[in-house]
């Protein structure tokens, strides 16, 4: 194989120990062809499903300040590029998908709330406006 075109993923220490203490919801390398509905894309350095906010913090206070982040939502509007991300993508799970009504007139919506149930609960709050 071409050595200009072969694409070697070498982890080092800092991914190793993320790795090991991330494990159950931390992948390397991770296709991203699946996470979104063009089925296209290409692989990013560290994938990480943040299950609670707690977790999230923990792991964001482990990467390093240097790494680009990119929050994935349900991949409806994303076109992801062949080539690789050299950073991180977080994709939030369901503990991130409440909707709660604050007052008459202000919601609060999770990161993970898909826009088909926002303007439902809205709907059914008699909050106008996200139709």
């Amino acid at each position: 194989m071409d050595e200009r075109n072969a694409k070697t993923f070498v982890m080092s220490d800092y991914l190793k120990e993320l790795s090991s203490e991330f494990n159950e919801n931390l992948k390397l390398n991770y296709d991203l062809k699946k996470k979104n509905w063009f089925n296209i894309g290409g692989k990013a350095k560290i994938y990480y499903k943040a299950k609670n906010l707690k977790e999230l913090i923990k792991f964001l206070q482990k990467i390093s300040d240097e790494e680009k982040i990119f929050v994935l939502g349900g991949g409806s509007n994303t076109l992801i590029t062949d080539n690789q991300y050299n950073g991180v993508v977080i994709k939030f799970l369901n503990n991130f998908n409440n909707i709660s009504l604050l007052s008459e007139e202000i919601l609060i919506a999770g990161s993970s709330v898909s826009d088909k149930s926002l303007p439902e609960f809205a709907i059914e709050n008699g909050l106008g406006g996200f139709e």
